[in-house]
């Protein structure tokens, strides 16, 4: 290959890496927020100085496994509530295994929340939610 095509395909290669890379940074929303915690004295501001709390929550559902093993006990989430009041990103932080998280998250994702607020202004706000089960369920 002579040197100046080859040099015009390295160029090239360079700018389509550039303009992907660039693209994928251009995808966040414009108006979108940085996630907060709430405040408390070892997470000072910037945070929610009011924390989401709960509309609806629809029980979780036990998993077959977990009502043949006879399995009580909570599974800790940490999610993102957002501005629209539902539950983003949802991780697992405390596990009782035999499906249940999967059940946990399932059921977080139908909850509906009031959004955490910074200076009276809806914002998302980073929070641990815990899901108990006993099951069976008597």
């Amino acid at each position: 290959m002579k040197e100046p095509l080859r040099h015009l395909l390295c160029c090239s290669l360079i700018f389509a890496a550039t303009f992907a890379i660039a693209q994928e940074k251009a995808e966040a929303p414009a108006n979108s927020q940085p996630v907060l915690r709430v405040c408390h004295v070892e997470n000072p501001p910037p945070c929610a100085d009011k924390p989401p709390s709960i509309i609806h929550a629809p029980i979780a559902r036990c998993s077959k496994e977990s009502v043949k093993g006879r399995v009580h006990g909570t599974v800790a989430l940490m999610v993102v509530v957002g501005i629209d009041g539902l539950g983003h990103d949802p991780a697992v932080v405390q596990s009782l295994g035999y499906g249940l998280e999967d059940e946990a998250i399932l059921a977080v994702a139908k909850w509906r929340l009031k959004p955490g607020e910074s200076a009276g202004k809806p914002v998302p706000v980073e929070t641990r939610i815990e899901v108990k089960f006993s099951c069976p369920l008597f």
